[in-house]
């Protein structure tokens, strides 16, 4: 049986140089893509810092010491060890400050830091503008993921309805969630 010759031809084909851009340059277009997309942008913290007095760490202490203690009285080891955790999270967290982030709304989602969500991942919007309070609150799609709130700082909230609204559906019924309103409560 004759041996078949290999070919000399390569399957590769050849890309004009110019034409192959490096991940990072790709990525550059693209984000500059939705910069100059922006119906409406603005700057805004990723949330809302409370600055904490004395008598906040305290009480907060204080609660805390009495969690373990009550722990302790009833030889729950595990609860101590958790309340200890927490505790030094409560503490390292309270003085966090909040980067500046943008916002950006397209016409075909909605690009918050280095995040971008489509509409189509967006079930709906609403707005809470009872100042201090001045969010845009969004839902997604997924079933486990979280509400997401967008501070407005300056913005003008009936901007960012007529624009959400052509894309979105608006739940004007809906206000603050409750755990937004305990954490502003605690300075949190």
């Amino acid at each position: 049986m004759p041996k078949r010759k290999k070919s000399q031809k390569s399957s590769k084909e050849i890309v004009p140089q110019e034409e192959i851009l490096p991940a990072s340059e790709e990525s550059n277009r693209t984000e500059n893509h939705f910069i100059n997309d922006y119906l409406l942008s603005w700057e805004a913290p990723e949330f809302i810092y409370h600055k904490k007095s004395s008598w906040w760490y305290i009480l907060a202490g204080a609660g805390l010491l009495a969690l373990i203690a009550s722990s302790l009285i009833m030889r729950e080891w595990l609860a101590v060890v958790i309340f200890v955790i927490l505790g030094i999270f409560i503490f390292l967290y309270a003085e966090v400050k909040p980067k500046d982030i943008e916002v950006g709304l397209t016409n075909i989602g909605i690009k918050i830091g280095n995040d971008f969500y489509p509409f189509n991942k967006l079930k709906a919007f609403w707005l809470v503008y009872e100042p201090p309070v001045k969010t845009l609150n969004l839902e997604t799609t997924k079933r486990f993921s979280p509400l997401i709130t967008i501070q407005l700082e300056d913005t003008d909230p009936y901007l960012v309805k007529n624009i959400l609204k052509e894309h979105l559906l608006e739940e004007p019924e809906r206000t603050e969630d409750l755990i937004d309103k305990i954490s502003r409560y605690l300075k949190f």
